[in-house]
């Protein structure tokens, strides 16, 4: 014994030992940046390997386990430990005596062994990923204290995990999604009209909002709750072969519910458990164990259409924000706004005169009975009609003049520089190019004896985006060579409107550009 638990000290005592100094030589290995960025690729996925068979080294020799990763889980075993029942889970643990000092405790040998590839995963995003990466408050200049939120490293394995119990634990949600939708659909109408004389009632009483979430708190999980810790102590079971079921749980689903009941009656369910009926024990569960893995796939199939259904509302947001609402289209913009504000202007001044609950449960009643099916498929037909088709598109090809924008253009004025090249002769010059650079003797284009970027016909010019040329305004010439010269700092020769040096001349060309708005805004990608 004494010998085992030297060898497990020392082993301990090594590792704790190296294990510093052996990835402070990979850090510094992979922080030596190389030119190649290939050859750091390389490094990275070694020190990755080298990290995660260390890691994995660890955690199969070494049976003690960080007790701090879990203590913030609420799915921990300390969680559900109840101090009413301590004598159950102690009488679960099997006594510590029975191992040999220095292997540690029990609890790492329940806990399952994480796999090479998920070790070697995390240690190569942590290598690629900064560690300290920006929370979503710094992007909308939100400050807070950086010990308010302990940052964790992004874990392939703990994505996967948490990927796993949301599936399982979304049942619920998705459930209450298909009867909200089912009851707004009229498929079950008894529903329906049962939602709109709640809503009726709830306009005509708000404080009905308030207390709903009271008695749903009370009466669905603190009484069922207590009933299960402390149920009714019943000598005699009644027997019967129907079961009921709630009214409103009958409203709410229309249709028989799917769980799962005994075979004959309650009474006999009960001798068969107490019996030992291992058989029907066993089918229970294993049909409980296929009916959990299919709502676990069903749940992140619907968490995939909740996600699609998602960017559809965003993209049609965009378009709304940045289109009708971002005076894309101006006019319809410019008449939205102004019906926003008078629309203001008149609730701001009859809200005092308007009964509010009778105008919501009227609204609420109109719209969910125009959803109906057969209300909906004579609207549909009225609204594909041919007259409506065609008085819509002769609206459409129709031109208004209830708005018009007559908004003054932004003016600015653009240059461009005609440069010649001296012939054969002094005086004898020859097109060379138009183009915005000077080509002065410091032009970098000139240096490497390159022509400088333009081109041979005026025609050819194109104004900067977003901006058009004035067609009452041509090509200007100035005829104040020195004020120009001045401002960019050249020392050449002025010859009336040239700018001269040993090989080239140049004289600068003005035009007048107009702008009448700016670009729409668009949402970022």
């Amino acid at each position: 014994m004494s010998e085992v638990s030297e060898k497990g000290l020392i082993r301990h005592f090594f590792t704790r030992r190296y294990e510093k100094i052996v990835d402070s030589l990979i850090v510094n290995e992979i922080e030596d940046t190389a030119s190649n960025s290939n050859r750091d690729l390389i490094h990275t996925i070694t020190a990755s390997l080298i990290n995660a068979s260390i890691e994995k080294y660890k955690r199969d020799k070494s049976a003690s386990t960080d007790a701090s990763s879990d203590q913030g889980s609420e799915s921990s075993d300390s969680f559900w430990k109840d101090e009413n029942f301590k004598q159950e889970y102690e009488l679960d643990t099997p006594p510590s005596t029975s191992l040999p000092e220095g292997d540690g405790s029990l609890k790492g040998e329940h806990q399952p062994k994480e796999h090479f590839l998920d070790i070697f995963v995390d240690k190569l995003i942590s290598k690629i990923v900064p560690e300290k990466l920006p929370e979503r408050e710094q992007f909308s200049e939100r400050v807070l204290s950086p010990d308010l939120k302990k940052h964790q490293p992004i874990s392939a394995s703990t994505l996967g995990r948490n990927m796993g119990k949301l599936g399982s634990k979304m049942t619920a949600m998705f459930d209450m999604q298909e009867t909200v939708i089912r009851l707004i659909t009229w498929r079950n109408p008894s529903g329906t009209v049962t939602l709109l004389i709640s809503m009726t009632m709830l306009f005509y009483n708000p404080i009905i909002l308030l207390l709903l979430p009271l008695v749903t708190l009370m009466y669905m999980v603190m009484i069922p709750g207590y009933i299960h810790r402390h149920p009714l102590h019943r000598a005699i079971y009644p027997s019967r072969t129907s079961y009921g079921r709630s009214l409103l749980e009958d409203i709410a689903s229309s249709g028989p519910s799917n769980a799962w009941y005994p075979n004959n009656t309650l009474v006999e369910s009960l001798n068969e458990l107490q019996s030992g009926d291992s058989g029907a024990t066993s089918n229970f569960s294993d049909t409980n164990s296929v009916s959990h893995s299919m709502a676990v796939v069903m749940n992140l199939r619907d968490v995939q259409n909740i996600t699609t259904s998602l960017v559809q509302v965003s993209q049609a947001t965009d378009k709304f924000i940045y289109g009708a609402a971002g005076f894309k289209d101006e006019r319809r913009s410019t008449i939205l706004f102004f019906t926003c504000f008078l629309a203001t202007g008149c609730l701001w001044a009859l809200a005092p005169y308007i009964n509010w609950s009778f105008f919501f449960s009227f609204n609420t009643w109109l719209i969910l009975i125009c959803i109906h099916p057969n209300i909906r498929e004579h609207l549909l037909k009225l609204m594909e009609s041919d007259k409506v088709e065609e008085g819509r598109k002769a609206l459409e090809k129709k031109e208004r003049y209830d708005v018009i924008l007559d908004e003054k253009p932004e003016v600015k004025h653009v240059e461009i520089f005609e440069i010649l090249e001296q012939g054969i002769t002094p005086h004898h010059w020859k097109f060379y190019k138009f183009s915005n650079q000077v080509f002065d003797p410091h032009d970098q284009y000139r240096k490497l004896q390159q022509p400088p970027p333009g081109v041979d016909n005026l025609k050819d010019i194109e104004p900067p985006r977003t901006w058009y040329f004035d067609e009452n305004a041509p090509w200007e010439v100035d005829p104040n060579a020195k004020k120009w010269s001045e401002e960019r700092g050249l020392n050449l020769t002025i010859s009336g409107q040239y700018l001269v040096d040993d090989q080239f001349k140049r004289r600068r060309l003005t035009r007048r550009v107009l702008r009448f708005a700016r670009p729409a805004n668009k949402p970022q990608i």
